[in-house]
């Protein structure tokens, strides 16, 4: 009998349109916005391990954005990860993208020669694309690692928004954050470049998603798990990569003959798992961690701190009420979050009910800290002006 293919071991972007599952929302929304007369940009937002980068290399495939135009012919769709050009500066990032551009349109672009390098050529490219009637769509991922880099300035973005405005251009970026949330100085957040974004976010999976993630490529392979689909599921709820951990587990269970037990899946699901469950608790701050333990002593919870997990996929609902995704991630969060070690005094565990009260008290005290502050520099008789005077900075949460 020869050995089973298992579908589920790519941890890695998914390049190939047939085994692009899902995130057909998102598809639909963000063709139609690049897709329309004048070309809207897209900002993708979503926490790690949620496909972003699959989905950006999925839209750039011709026989997916091919309907979305009225001449896909005409449309040039470069994908560019800048984690990998995370020390070049604004001039050589313009370059980059100018030749990348030049490099797929071919022999349907005139050679550009610029004066110039950096910005200047890409002007020039981008002159070039509309004068020859072609349509530019932009895919950054890790934009983030854009907006951070000290040494691209206000005037790049100033550049790419003339672009999107006076050209055939979109934009769509990948980020795990909102993009003014990541820029390196409060100057480059303000840019009017970060304005032209519709934001899709990206999370969990529609219910029937997840049912053809988990059904369709084992049942192709020769070994069906729709009978484990509930197993499956208490595992890795609607997060595509734990349920794709999880279906993984199942089918080597099922290959080497043994009886896929709850207890058996749970121990093979965390051997791969547990590593990115710690990244997740510990990137939780202290009023996510504490909902978990409420949580994990069987208490509802609601407010606004259960509503951003839920939109992140680390919640879902069962008859109207909040549980943890997966029963492995709610006893690995309970041992992780429980507090001191023995022997010492474990601070008072705050209801649930007060959480989102101490939030809003955090933004009423930054607010009040900051008018103060303002007061004294004008008795003080200073200048509260940007870049002549006081200048105040708030971090919030």
């Amino acid at each position: 009998m020869p050995p089973i293919r298992n579908p589920y071991l790519n941890r890695s972007m998914i390049r190939s349109v047939g085994e692009f599952y899902g995130r057909s929302r998102e598809t639909r929304r963000i063709l139609a916005r690049i897709g329309a007369p004048t070309p809207q940009s897209v900002s993708i937002v979503g926490e790690r391990r949620m496909g972003k980068s699959s989905l950006l290399w999925h839209l750039a495939q011709p026989e997916v954005h091919g309907a979305a135009f009225d001449e896909p012919e005409r449309c040039l769709f470069v994908v560019l990860d800048f984690q990998g050009h995370q020390h070049l500066d604004q001039s050589a990032c313009c370059s980059l993208l100018a030749r990348r551009v030049g490099e797929l349109a071919g022999d349907r672009l005139d050679k550009v020669i610029p004066a110039d390098g950096g910005l200047d050529e890409l002007l020039d490219v981008a002159a070039a694309l509309d004068a020859a009637g072609m349509r530019l769509v932009c895919l950054f991922d890790e934009f983030e690692t854009v907006t951070r880099n000290t040494e691209i300035g206000p005037e790049f973005y100033g550049a790419l928004r003339s672009l999107a405005n006076a050209n055939a251009v979109a934009f769509v970026t990948a980020s795990r954050r909102p993009l003014q949330d990541l820029c390196h100085n409060q100057e480059i957040s303000e840019s009017p470049f970060f304005n032209i974004f519709t934001e899709v976010v990206v999370g969990p999976m529609a219910d029937e998603e997840i049912h053809e993630l988990i059904t369709l490529p084992s049942a192709a392979a020769g070994v069906p798990l729709v009978d484990h689909e509930e197993l499956i599921r208490s595992l890795g709820g609607n997060l595509p990569f734990f349920v794709q951990i999880a279906a993984s587990a199942m089918v080597e269970c099922l290959a080497d003959g043994r009886e896929p037990t709850p207890k058996r899946l749970e121990a093979a699901f965390l051997e791969e798992a547990t590593s990115h469950f710690r990244y997740f608790v510990d990137a939780f701050d202290d009023d996510e961690r504490a909902l978990l333990r409420a949580l994990a002593r069987g208490e509802r919870v609601s407010g606004e701190v259960a509503d951003h997990l839920e939109a992140q996929g680390f919640l879902g609902r069962h008859d109207g009420v909040l549980i943890p995704f997966s029963t492995a991630f709610l006893r690995f969060s309970e041992q992780e979050t429980e507090g001191p070690a023995a022997g010492t005094q474990k601070p008072a565990e705050p209801k649930v009910a007060d959480i989102g009260r101490r939030r809003t008290l955090k933004r009423v005290g930054a607010g009040v800290i900051v008018g103060a502050l303002a007061s004294l520099a004008l008795k003080l008789g200073w200048s509260t002006e940007p870049k002549h005077g006081l200048q105040v900075t708030t971090l919030s949460p």
